[in-house]
C-alpha cells in the first residue's frame, strides 16, 4: 500500500516519482536521476525474497519520499512567490522654463518647437509624456495642448535661479501624471544659475520619486572663459564685446544645471542659440534613447523584501500553452540565438532583459511572470 500511495502522489506532482507497483521496484524514469540508488534497485522483483523486499522497499521508499517532499515543498514555495513582471514604460519629460523677462527669446524658441517635439514621439511610436511648467503654455492652441494623455501644462511663475525649487514645489501637481515604471527626465531652460545646489535637488527629487533616479538636461549658458554665453543674434554687435546681460548674453553661467546634467548623463545645450531646431533635435534623440525596450522588465520586489538575484526565474505563458521557463544568460553576448534573459547589472540588477530570440517570442503575445526563490537554469 505504501508503494501505491507514493505512486498516487507522484501522479499528483507530475511524475517526480514513478515507482512500479510490482515489488515496488523502480521503473526507468528520467525524473528519478536525483533519487538515491541502491543495489536493490537493480534486482528483478521475482528474484528477491518477498518479506525482505517489502521491508527494504519500505525503508527506501520512506527515504525517497522525504527527498520528494523536500523538492515538492521547494517547488510549491517558489510558485507561491510569483509576480507579474511589470513592463518598463516610456519616458516622462518635465520642462521647467524660466519666466524672467530676459527669457523672451528662449520662451519663443520653446513655443516654436514644443508641439513638434511632442507629436514626433507619437509618430515614431515612442511612449513619451511631457509636463510643461511655465508662466505661459508654449504649446498654446496646438493639438498637443489638448492631448491630456501626453501633455500636461502647469502654470507657475518660474523665477530665474529658482527652477529646482519650483520643480520640487510643484511636484504634487504633476505626480499623478508620472508613471511609476517610466524613465524620468527634467529639462531646465534658463539664462541664470540656480540658488539650490545640484546635490540638494537630486536628493530631494529622488526622494519624491520614491527612490528612482532621473536624468537632467540643461538648456542654459555654458562657461565661456568664466562668462555667460553671448546670444548668436548679438555676436556682430560691438557693444557685446563685453557681454551685457539681458541684451547680449545670458545672465549667468548655468553651473548648477550643467553640473547635474553631466552627473546624470543629460545634454548640456546652449540657451544662446538663435535657432533651437538643433537644440530640440538633440534633446529628442536623447529622450528616444531613454525609452525602454518593450522586452525590458523591471524587477519587482515581493512584499518589499530583498531578493536573491541568483534565485529569480522567468516564465512565459502563451495562450493555453503551459509555462515555458526561460534560462538565464550571464550577459547579452551569451544570448546568441537562444531563448533566455539576463540582468542589466548582474551585481545590482533592477531590470530583466530578454534575449533577442525570447523578445521575438514574447512579442507574439502572452504574459511574463517572475518567480522568486528558484535558481534558474543557465544558458551554457
Amino acid at each position: 500500500m505504501a508503494c501505491l500511495s507514493i505512486r498516487a502522489r507522484s501522479v499528483l506532482f507530475r511524475g517526480l516519482v514513478s515507482l512500479a507497483a510490482s515489488g515496488c521496484a523502480r521503473a526507468p524514469n528520467p525524473y528519478l536521476d536525483w533519487l538515491p540508488v541502491t543495489d536493490e534497485d537493480e534486482q528483478v522483483p521475482g528474484e528477491v525474497d518477498s518479506v525482505d523486499a517489502s521491508a527494504d522497499a519500505s525503508v527506501e521508499l520512506e527515504d525517497a519520499m522525504s527527498v520528494v517532499d523536500a523538492k515538492v515543498d521547494a517547488a510549491m514555495q517558489c510558485a507561491a512567490i510569483r509576480d507579474k513582471a511589470p513592463v518598463a514604460q516610456g519616458v516622462d519629460v518635465i520642462f521647467v522654463v524660466d519666466s524672467s523677462g530676459t527669457m523672451l527669446h528662449a520662451v519663443g524658441q520653446v513655443q516654436a518647437n514644443i508641439a513638434d517635439f511632442v507629436s514626433e514621439f507619437a509618430a515614431a511610436g515612442k511612449d513619451v509624456r511631457v509636463v510643461m511648467i511655465s508662466a505661459l503654455d508654449p504649446a498654446g492652441r496646438s493639438p498637443v495642448a489638448s492631448d491630456r494623455e501626453k501633455y500636461m501644462f502647469i502654470q507657475a511663475n518660474v523665477l530665474g535661479g529658482r527652477l529646482y525649487s519650483t520643480a520640487i514645489d510643484q511636484f504634487e501637481s504633476y505626480q499623478s501624471f508620472l508613471r511609476p515604471t517610466a524613465a524620468v527626465e527634467f529639462v531646465m531652460v534658463t539664462s541664470s544659475n540656480d540658488t539650490m545646489s545640484p546635490s540638494a535637488f537630486q536628493t530631494a527629487m529622488e526622494a519624491l520619486l520614491g527612490g528612482r533616479d532621473f536624468t537632467q538636461h540643461a538648456i542654459a549658458s555654458p562657461d565661456v572663459n568664466g562668462l555667460p554665453c553671448i546670444s548668436e543674434s548679438q555676436a556682430w554687435n560691438p557693444l557685446c564685446a563685453f557681454p551685457i546681460p539681458a541684451i547680449c548674453a545670458a545672465l549667468q553661467v548655468g553651473r548648477a544645471y550643467n553640473s547635474l546634467a553631466e552627473q546624470t548623463g543629460g545634454e548640456q545645450l546652449s540657451v544662446c542659440k538663435d535657432d533651437w531646431g538643433d537644440v530640440f533635435a538633440t534633446l529628442k534623440k536623447s529622450v528616444i534613447d531613454a525609452v525602454p525596450l518593450p522586452c525590458n522588465f523591471l524587477l519587482p520586489t515581493p512584499d518589499k523584501k530583498k531578493i536573491d538575484p541568483d534565485k529569480v526565474s522567468m516564465f512565459y505563458t502563451s495562450g493555453s500553452e503551459p509555462d515555458q521557463q526561460f534560462p538565464r544568460a550571464q550577459d547579452a553576448r551569451q544570448c546568441q540565438d537562444k531563448l533566455g534573459w539576463y540582468y542589466d547589472d548582474p551585481y545590482a540588477p533592477t531590470t530583466v532583459k530578454l534575449c533577442p530570440a525570447a523578445c521575438e517570442a514574447v512579442s507574439a503575445g502572452g504574459s511574463v511572470d517572475i518567480a522568486f526563490g528558484c535558481a534558474p537554469p543557465m544558458i551554457l
